[in-house]
């Protein structure tokens, strides 16, 4: 009697999953930031840095994008360089516009 063996697969088809944590470079690369920016943000509390040790720090995925999106501006909200042109001139405290020149005081 002969047996009949399956081959074996020479290469595993396995997705990897994407990492929930993201090292400071990485990070700073999805943020389009220097590394040094991103430290300030978590010093200063804007973006949570989990640090497991006394020279490793790590951020969630989810906390970059949840910065991503608290720093998205909603269409519309800014206005115009044509609002601002339209509104004239601001406020100054300098006066010289209120006399017209040459005239007697």
């Amino acid at each position: 009697m002969t047996s009949v063996s399956t081959p074996c697969p020479t290469t595993i088809d396995v997705v990897p999953e994407p990492t929930d944590w993201l090292t400071v470079r990485e990070a700073a690369t999805l943020l389009g930031l220097t590394k040094e920016t991103v430290a300030r943000l978590g010093r200063r509390g804007e973006l949570p840095i989990d640090r497991p040790g006394p020279r490793s720090a790590r951020i969630r995925r989810s906390d970059v994008d949840a910065y991503i999106d608290s720093c998205r501006i909603e269409p519309g909200t800014l206005g115009t360089r044509a609002d601002d042109l339209a509104a004239g001139p601001g406020d100054t405290d300098d006066d010289s516009d209120d006399d017209p020149v040459g005239a007697a005081t």
